[in-house]
């Protein structure tokens, strides 16, 4: 073998290394956070033999709250820090769904609660409401709705990239998870992540990382955060993305293939379960 053969695989070799350390996980800052699992709302509540909703007890000086928002606060016993649910328009107003389970006609008669008496209720946990292709309407009610007021927790639409957007656009308080932004974010990462680089895709601030993901991504886990957090990209990890619907976590042993060094946000769709199962 010639010597300028040998020269040519030896810078090969450096290069290939050189490459490999700049993506080196392990020589990255530890990543700082907490892990915010996020966690689908609406659970039935106590029925009394009627099949109504017993309605609580309160303590001194305690409020009292509607049944739809209470079944959605029940979220917060399985160790969820943000709470997902969907809202209906009824004329302008966006109310929140009714407690499920119930086929009580006096609590069919309750009156009904809108998007701010659910926030306003969970100042403790992030918020997390869907926007499909075509829902102008309910865009514009929410905004209406939330113009003008401050919330102590964090406030996000997802869905239908150009309807989240327009209303993290008019709301300050409010950030938009883009499905198919934030998914393109991680697959244009894929090809140009090996040199450091964030794609453009990025920009608006969110990616979508599935299970199946993990060690195709240049830098996982510890360098492709640190990445992400000097570029402020919030990540979200999920089980899958169908037809542009997140798939969240359903299985307890999905947590296996989370590195214990993950901070962000983790999609669950059995709470339930896997609420009360992370350990850290």
């Amino acid at each position: 073998m010639s010597n300028s053969i040998k020269w040519v695989i030896a810078i090969i070799g450096l290069i290939i290394f050189g490459f490999s350390l700049y993506n080196a996980s392990w020589i990255a800052d530890e990543p700082e956070g907490d892990i915010i699992l996020i966690g689908h709302g609406s659970w039935p509540l106590p029925v009394d033999k009627q099949d109504c909703i017993i309605d609580a007890e309160l303590a001194l000086n305690a409020i009292a709250y509607n049944a739809d928002v209470r079944s959605l606060r029940t979220i917060a016993a399985y160790d969820a820090n943000a709470v997902k649910f969907e809202s209906e328009l009824a004329g302008d107003q966006l109310l929140i769904p009714r407690a499920p389970k119930t086929n009580c006609s006096e609590d069919l008669k309750r009156p009904r609660s809108t998007i701010n008496d659910a926030i306003s209720a969970m100042s403790a946990l992030e918020i997390f409401m869907p926007l499909k292709a075509g829902e102008e309407d309910k865009a514009n009610a929410m905004i209406s709705a939330l113009t003008g007021k401050t919330y102590p927790n964090q406030i996000w639409v997802y869905g239908d990239d150009g309807l989240t957007q327009k209303v993290a656009a008019a709301l300050p308080n409010v950030k938009a998870l883009p499905v198919t932004a934030a998914r393109q974010c991680i697959t244009d990462y894929k090809n140009s992540g090996w040199y450091g680089n964030i794609p453009d895709s990025c920009a608006q601030g969110t990616a979508i990382i599935t299970l199946n993901d993990g060690f195709t991504l240049w830098g996982w886990p510890d360098r492709l955060m640190q990445r992400f957090a000097e570029n402020e990209i919030e990540i979200f990890i999920v089980k899958d993305i169908q037809d542009g619907e997140i798939i969240g976590l359903d299985e307890v042993n999905s947590y296996s293939d989370i590195p214990d060094s993950f901070v962000g946000n983790i999609w669950i769709d059995d709470i339930e379960n896997l609420g009360p199962a992370l350990v850290r």
